[in-house]
Formats: C-alpha cells, sequence, structure tokens
C-alpha cells in the first residue's frame, strides 16, 4: 500500500467544465468549442487553423471554485505542441492567481533505449505520428495543490500540428478527491479488445474491428469514515451507472501518466466496513467514444 499523498489516485470529479460559459478562441461552427463539455469524446471542437489566438478557451465556472486537474482528453496535438494553464478572478486576466508556464502536450513516455535511434521518439520521447493513435491523447496538468480561482484559461501552442487545426473532445476542470491512503498494491490495468471475430465456411475470416478499451481494477481498502461515505460513496451515488470521472491512477508517474489515467465509468462494490475501516473496490472501464 503506497502512502505518500502525492501518488495516491486522483478521482477527478466534479468536472466543473461540464457547466462553465465557454468563449475564446476561434473555433469552427460545426465543431464549436461547446463541444469540449459534450460526454462523446468523438464530438470534438475544432479550430480554424493554428493561431495561437485562435487555439485558446476561457471557462467561466461562474463563481470561485477549487481546481487541481486540468486535462484535454482526444486532442490531436503534435509532438511539438504545447499548452499554458491560466487562472484568474478577473474575467480579462488582467491579475493571475495561477500561470502553470509553457508546457508540453504530450509528455515523455519512452525509456532511453526502448526505441531505434533513427526514431523521432528516440529524440523527443513521444510517440510518432504513424503509431499515436494507439496512445490515449490525454494532455494532464497537475497543479501543486488546489488554485481557487472563477475564470480559468487553455491556451494551446501547435504550429507544427500537419492536419492544419487544433481539436480536442473534452475539457476537464476538477478540484479532484485525492484519498489520504492510496489504494492496496494488489491493483491491475488490462486492455479489452472488443472486436469480433468470424470464420466463412470457406475458412476466410472476417473482422469487425472496434475500438479497445483499458479497464483497471483497483481496492482503497484503508479509507477513513468520512473518505468512506462522503467521497466514496457519494461518488458513486451521483455517477450512477452512465457517470463519467476522469482517473488518474499515479500522478507522479510521469512516464506512464497518460497510461494510467483514463475517463471511465464506475462498477463499484459495495462500501465494506471492516474493524472501522471503510473499504471499496472499483472497476474502472474506460470510455473511448
Amino acid at each position: 500500500m503506497a502512502t505518500g499523498n502525492n501518488r495516491n489516485v486522483i478521482f477527478a470529479h466534479p468536472n466543473h467544465a461540464d457547466m462553465a460559459s465557454l468563449s475564446g478562441g476561434d473555433w469552427r461552427a460545426r465543431l464549436p468549442r461547446c463541444n469540449l463539455a459534450s460526454r462523446f469524446l468523438g464530438e470534438v471542437a475544432r479550430t480554424n487553423g493554428l493561431d495561437p489566438a485562435a487555439m485558446l478557451v476561457d471557462a467561466d465556472l461562474g463563481a470561485s471554485k477549487t481546481i487541481r486537474v486540468v486535462a484535454l482528453l482526444a486532442h490531436n496535438g503534435s509532438a511539438t505542441g504545447g499548452a499554458r494553464i491560466i487562472a484568474s478572478d478577473e474575467d480579462d486576466f488582467s491579475t493571475v492567481k495561477y500561470d502553470s508556464g509553457d508546457t508540453d502536450l504530450w509528455p515523455t513516455v519512452f525509456t532511453p533505449g526502448t526505441v531505434e535511434w533513427e526514431a523521432d521518439s528516440f529524440w523527443l520521447g513521444v510517440p510518432e505520428a504513424a503509431i499515436r493513435d494507439a496512445y490515449p491523447a490525454l494532455f494532464i496538468h497537475i497543479l501543486p495543490e488546489g488554485v481557487v480561482a472563477r475564470y480559468w484559461r487553455v491556451e494551446i501552442t501547435d504550429d507544427a500540428n500537419p492536419d492544419g487545426y487544433f481539436e480536442a473532445g473534452r475539457l476537464i476542470l476538477s478540484p479532484g478527491w485525492q484519498p489520504l491512503l492510496n489504494y492496496s498494491i494488489d491493483w491491475r490495468m488490462g486492455i479489452v479488445d472488443p472486436s469480433n471475430a468470424s470464420e466463412s465456411l470457406g475458412g476466410a475470416k472476417h473482422f469487425e474491428l472496434r475500438p479497445s478499451f483499458r479497464v483497471a481494477r483497483i481496492s482503497l481498502d484503508h479509507m477513513t469514515a468520512q473518505e468512506g461515505w462522503e467521497r466514496a460513496f457519494d461518488l458513486t451515488q451521483v455517477l450512477g451507472r452512465v457517470g463519467e470521472v476522469f482517473v488518474v491512477l499515479d500522478p507522479e508517474d510521469a512516464r506512464n501518466l497518460q497510461r494510467q489515467s483514463l475517463l471511465a465509468r464506475l462498477d463499484p462494490s459495495e462500501l465494506r466496513h471492516p474493524r472501522g475501516r471503510k473499504q471499496m473496490s472499483f472497476t474502472l472501464e474506460e470510455v473511448v467514444k
């Protein structure tokens, strides 16, 4: 059982971006910025070109709220793209409460020596364009601590994007719940491929390809009564079977941050009460569309 709080799982809920007023940037009329609040990842928001003034979004949360997790899901950013997160209490951002500075859209995901030296990923450490679709396109920024602000801005710089535009499927702005003690060490994650295979009478193979998705199983076995009831139990009651939550399994594992983070639906166990502790297990099924 890990006890270093910064490494503990984060459940990014609620997502205040879903109810925020979004503005700024230059987004296509048929793929507008409001799609960043859509629950369908395939319903993307897409910019008109790659001008930095086009590739930004401002979120008015309606009131000052605590934010610690900022993420853009299902984006098409290139290997050299960047992002910047700014928070303010003024709608013109004339005063700044938080500024991330320039960050990378794609983090380093390969350990040196695991790819061929002539590959672009050898130098950049990020997936090459030809294989990038095999990796979850997640930009994740976790603030050192929660920042209370009403207005949040996400700026993108990606002038080398071969698509000629920037797009993303979901914006996350959340305080996040991070339990005091982490999930038990026997957690697991796997890939589910729901594709169908059939064989004709002549022996020919036919395949119906469907997108694969990740499934993780974790168990929080050492929650306090407050965490068990007010966090875990309430979270499952609010989300039900169809609600979604963005989960970061290990915030400090930078190289595997994308591999271990997913927008998921929860299948929880009952809240258990052994010897004064509170326990709940979760099956996290990735949302891919």
